[in-house]
């Protein structure tokens, strides 16, 4: 059987075009609904590009901690408008902000000012760069979730530049940190090689400082024996001292008694008595004489002991040099051993020295003594002389006999006195010589101490040292030789000294008995005389003995100008072996300048190094992993996507129960298209009631979507009206589509609108991530306005938008009203197609 044959449903479609098309539309709806549809919505997000979103640049650029200009604002812009992943248009801050609230762009992004400067000092002000993000939910709730995730996207993208930029910085921080570690480790490299120069050098020093040391303790060792010598000398020159002192005053006491005789011979026994006491203190000071004579020869043999000592220390110098000359292996040993002589010579001429001294001043006293002597002993003389009378005869007689043993007592305490002098003088001479020895020795052993610590360079000069050396010997054994004669004279004059003594002890005597007769004073002078005479033979082999001092203190200061001038070679070798030093001072300076250099490098590298304070360094890190944070801000918010796809679905229901209405009620009723009233009257017959349900489909669903679902429209009251326009606007038009196509056309171009609608409206994603097609469609497609409407009803913000969709359902409503009327006046004439229309339901 033939699907076309009478009787059959399908052969009603065989004539006519309509019929014909009809087929064709029922083949292809559901192909309309499902590609449509998925064409639609095919790949959306492949298009986010379209998307217009603002860009407010406000950044200004800053100064990173290295010195380099950061301008991140600017970076961001550049990189979003290469990236391409929104429709990004550079706008200015208020232009963006009027954008948002109108819809002209979707969302906007704003780079504060201070984003670079909070890049910048990640590490002095650990937190994140914010990037302001403005959504309108009237634009597209879909829009602002996609725009969300985009900006999550730009985030990280944003937060990758910007992690990489503070990793630089750190990087930059660890580098010259690194630069300067390899510095300082070069300076340390330069300090070790100084430390162990300096520790060589100081290993030389320290062994020639504990020969000096050893030396120093040969000194101390020979030191006491030097001041024992010293202390003796000087007692025995103080003995010397007090004898001419009590001579002195013997002379005086005999000069008064002398004085006294001569004014009266009555008084003669008072001025013998006087004389007697005189005589008794000239025996006494005569024998302080000898006894300081004796203690000066015991001072002389001490100061030849010490002499001995120079010697000893010139024969050890001599060794000392030998062995200096044998060679630079055994230098050190020679210069110690030097040192230890010119300390054991330095120790002897310093005895020498004072030794010298207290003879010269012993020699001195001693000299004014005789003079005193000579003076009352020629007074004496002359007061005999001058009374020679007869009450006197035999004083005078007495006087007379004796007289040249008083004149040669005076001649020979005159010459005692010239041999005190001439022995004050050469004293003198031996004590400048011997201090000028001490100062060179003292010099000598100062050096002797460098020699030792530069030994190992004044091998050149030990030859010129060595014949210094032996000169120096030499004069010193001189110096000994001539102190033993100058001992041995000073024992001469503690023999006539002692004879002196004798003699005045007679004198005493004499006087006591010339005062009980004159030729008890006459043996007494005698015995005077004799003593007077020996004093003269011991002052003459003083003044040999003195004469002698004399030459050795020639010769002893010939040895000192040799030992000088063997110094001054010694401080030659000791001049080179102190400039040898120079590599131990060069060692140190290489110390010293490595250790600043590791001073410094290190500094530069602390400073280089980032300081952190308590938990700044977990506030970088925290920063670092998290750069860029979105201060994100939502105009007229709704409740989550419920709310941002409430108006899509309320549009869509809106035009399916109006669509739902039509199959259930006449579009045209046929009574008021048989009477005679007007086609708007014929239209409102069959509009009314639809209407009538129309509002309670609005009614019902507002209180399901208030109460029942828990959509919280901004302006519910203004929400209701507008979908009861809505509702109108949509049966108006369906009723339109049937007055003017016919019932079942009209039907299917209903359920072609509505998919239209679906796919172009805007209400899910927005629509410039759609095809061209529903680009094109989007702006003559009513639900597009009502999505629109809608939109600002249930998230607030009312703007011009709104107004528009008013006005466009309201013309909707009375356009389709006016279009129906006309198409039911016409159709109040019946003709043949309308008693057999084409296609029928």
């Amino acid at each position: 059987m033939s699907l076309f044959t009478r009787g059959t449903e399908l052969q009603r479609f065989r004539k006519g075009t309509m019929p014909k098309v009809a087929l064709v539309v029922l083949l292809v709806i559901p192909l309309i609904y499902g590609a449509l549809y998925l064409w639609a919505f095919w790949a959306p997000t492949d298009h986010m590009d379209r998307l217009p979103v603002a860009v407010v640049n406000l950044d200004e650029p800053a100064t990173t901690p290295a010195g380099d200009a950061l301008a991140a604002g600017d970076d961001v812009v550049t990189e979003l408008q290469e990236r391409k992943d929104l429709g990004w248009k550079p706008m200015t801050e208020s232009a963006a902000a009027t954008a948002v609230s109108d819809g002209e762009v979707y969302f906007s992004v704003t780079i504060p000012r201070d984003f670079s400067a909070t890049l910048a000092g990640l590490q002095d002000e650990p937190r994140a760069g914010t990037l302001e993000v403005t959504y309108n939910d009237n634009n597209s709730f879909l829009a602002s979730t996609l725009g969300k995730t985009a900006m999550v996207q730009l985030r990280d993208a944003v937060a990758q530049t910007a992690t990489q930029t503070a990793a630089e910085q750190v990087l930059v921080g660890v580098e010259k940190l690194s630069a300067g570690t390899r510095d300082a480790a070069d300076a340390a490299g330069t300090l070790d090689a100084g430390t162990s120069a300096v520790a060589a050098g100081s290993t030389k020093l320290s062994v020639g400082l504990g020969e000096l040391a050893a030396g120093t303790a040969q000194i101390v060792a020979k030191a006491p024996e030097l001041t024992s010598g010293t202390a003796q000398l000087a007692t025995g020159l103080g003995a010397a001292r007090d004898g001419s002192a009590a001579l002195a005053e013997g002379g005086s006491q005999l000069a008064s008694g002398a004085s006294a005789a001569a004014g009266k011979t009555g008084e003669l026994r008072d001025g013998l008595g006087q004389l007697s006491t005189g005589a008794d203190s000239l025996a006494t000071g005569t024998a302080t004489v000898a006894t300081g004579s004796g203690k000066l020869a015991a001072g002389a043999d001490k100061l030849a002991t010490g002499a001995a000592t120079v010697s000893e220390g010139m024969a050890a110098l001599q060794t000392g040099t030998a062995q200096l000359a044998t060679g630079s292996g055994t230098l050190s040993t020679g210069a110690t051993a030097l040192s230890d002589g010119a300390a054991a010579l330095s120790g002897g001429a310093t005895a020498l020295n004072t030794g010298a001294a207290g003879v010269s001043t012993g020699a001195a006293e001693l000299s004014g003594g005789a003079a005193q002597l000579a003076s009352g002993t020629g007074a004496i003389a002359q007061f005999f002389a001058a009374n020679s009378d007869a009450s006197v005869a035999e004083l005078d007689a007495a006087l007379q006999a004796n007289g040249s043993s008083i004149a040669g007592l005076a001649a020979g305490a005159a010459q005692l006195s010239d041999a005190g002098a001439q022995l004050a003088t050469g004293a003198g001479s031996v004590a400048t010589g011997a201090a000028d020895l001490d100062a060179g020795l003292q010099t000598l052993t100062g050096k002797a101490g460098e020699l030792a610590a530069g030994a190992g360079d004044v091998a050149a000069s030990s030859v010129t040292l060595r014949d210094s050396t032996v000169a120096l010997a030499q004069g010193s054994n001189t110096i000994s030789a001539q102190l033993g004669t100058l001992r041995d004279s000073a024992s001469e004059l503690s023999t006539g000294a002692a004879t002196v003594s004798a003699g005045a002890g007679t004198l005493s005597e004499k006087t006591a008995t010339a005062r009980d007769g004159s030729g008890q004073l006459a043996a007494g002078l005698g015995t005077l005389a004799t003593g007077a005479q020996d004093a003269a033979t011991g002052s003459a082999a003083l003044a040999g003995g003195v004469a002698t001092a004399a030459d050795g203190a020639d010769r002893l200061a010939a040895g000192a100008d040799q030992l000088a001038a063997g110094a001054t070679q010694l401080d030659t070798g000791a001049q080179e072996a102190s400039a040898k030093s120079g590599d131990l001072a060069k060692g140190a300076t290489q110390v010293s300048a490595g250790a600043d250099t590791f001073a410094t490098k290190l500094a530069e590298g602390a400073d280089e190094a980032p300081e952190f304070a308590a938990g700044q360094s977990v506030k970088i890190a925290e920063t670092m992993a998290a750069p860029v944070a979105l201060d994100e801000s939502t105009e007229n918010a709704v409740q989550g996507f419920g709310g941002g796809f409430a108006p899509f679905f309320i549009a869509l229901a809106s035009f399916v129960g109006a669509l739902i209405t039509w199959l259930i009620l006449r579009p045209l009723p046929r009574r008021p298209l048989a009477s005679n009233v007007s086609g708007l009257r014929s239209v409102l017959a069959g509009f009314w009631p639809a209407a009538l349900i129309g509002l309670g489909q609005v009614v019902i669903m507002m209180l399901v979507l208030v109460y029942g679902i828990g959509l919280e429209p901004a302006h519910w009251l203004g929400m209701t009206g507008f979908m009861l326009l809505v509702t109108l606007a949509f049966l108006a038009l369906q009723q339109m589509f049937i007055a003017v196509l016919g019932t079942a056309a009209g039907r299917v171009v209903s359920l072609v609108l509505l998919m239209l609608q679906l796919s172009s409206s805007g209400g899910t994603y927005p629509v410039e991530t759609t095809p061209a097609f529903f680009q094109i469609l989007h702006p003559f497609m009513p639900a597009s306005y009502v999505v629109d409407g809608l939109r600002q009803l249930i998230g607030g913000g009312i703007d011009a938008r709104f107004w528009v969709a008013l006005a466009v359902m309201l013309a909707v409503l009375l356009g389709s009203l006016a279009i129906s009327s006309v198409a039911a006046r016409r159709q109040k004439v019946w003709t043949l197609s309308r008693l057999h229309p084409e296609l029928a339901i």
